[in-house]
């Protein structure tokens, strides 16, 4: 599995893994890493668009502080996952390999921004494997954005790879909603800088958007899995200010999953409903049955 960084605090150990390489039957690979409780509650992570495997990392210590362990995968085209057609069930697919490869038979899963949809559809079509569901900041089939903005944004993506990691924080500081602001401090931004360049890196290390668009394809409407046979206990965490995935995406999912339950966040943008409420979102997760 590669080298582990291990540190003990209150007598639980933590570690932040490189993780594995899967091969899986199709000739694809997928990438993982983990973070957290060695010893803790397996908690599967569907990682925001654009992000990828490395999202994990920036939270192995709430995870620690609450007992759980974080496995984050890289889906097609992130994190040197290979490309595939788009598709939600794909990637609900990877989701139980990546724990099948982890020795995880039961898990939770927690999806942010726009990992939430491929979170929803794992917990659906897998209810032997997923005890849980937590979609916070939720993408549901709702428009986005329009070819010329995907675009758009793929090239200021690439503007910010061309600077420095310090110059790329500064740059993601700088971008941060008003809401958000509070939330995104030189640490936090620090790591999001090498999580958004390793997301965006091809297996040369050459940018690639193949990720990106893979998301956005699979998002899109319609969905071809029907979310009503998610049965998991479903939470909902959305920020009242979310200009990015407004409440109406949350308030989708209340009407599609059956018995979901919907928590507004006051007050709260599409970062600060994830970065302010962590550990509370892990412990639903760690003690749901």
């Amino acid at each position: 599995m590669g080298n582990r960084i291990l540190a003990t605090c209150f007598n639980r150990t933590m570690s932040i893994s490189p993780g594995r390489r899967i091969d899986l039957p199709d000739g694809r690979v997928v990438q993982t890493v983990e973070a957290g409780a060695v010893d803790g509650v397996p908690l599967l992570v569907f990682h925001p668009t654009p992000s990828g495997r490395l999202f994990v990392r920036q939270h192995a210590d709430a995870a620690l502080r609450t007992g759980v362990r974080l496995i984050g995968f890289g889906r097609p085209g992130s994190s040197g996952s290979t490309i595939t057609t788009p598709s939600l069930r794909v990637v609900a697919d990877d989701a139980v390999r990546v724990a099948d490869a982890a020795g995880v038979q039961r898990f939770a899963v927690l999806g942010f921004s726009g990992g939430t949809p491929f979170a929803a559809v794992t917990a659906a079509l897998h209810p032997d494997r997923v005890i849980a569901a937590g979609l916070c900041a939720a993408v549901a089939p709702l428009p986005l954005d329009e070819a010329d903005e995907l675009e758009a944004e793929q090239q200021h993506l690439a503007d910010l790879l061309r600077l420095d990691d310090d110059a790329l924080a500064t740059a993601l500081i700088a971008e941060a909603a008003e809401a958000d602001a509070p939330y995104l401090d030189r640490v936090l931004a620090a790591s999001q800088a090498v999580t958004l360049r390793d997301a965006l890196a091809d297996d040369e290390g050459a940018t690639t958007f193949a990720g990106l668009d893979f998301d956005h394809a699979a998002f899109a409407p319609p969905w071809d899995v029907d979310l009503a046979s998610l049965t998991a206990p479903t939470w909902i965490w959305q920020g009242t200010r979310d200009e990015v995935t407004p409440m109406a995406h949350a308030e989708w999912y209340v009407a599609h999953v059956p018995g979901a339950v919907l928590v507004p966040r006051p007050g709260l943008g599409h970062l600060g409903s994830f970065e302010a409420h962590r550990e509370e979102m892990m412990v639903t997760l760690r003690d749901a049955r």
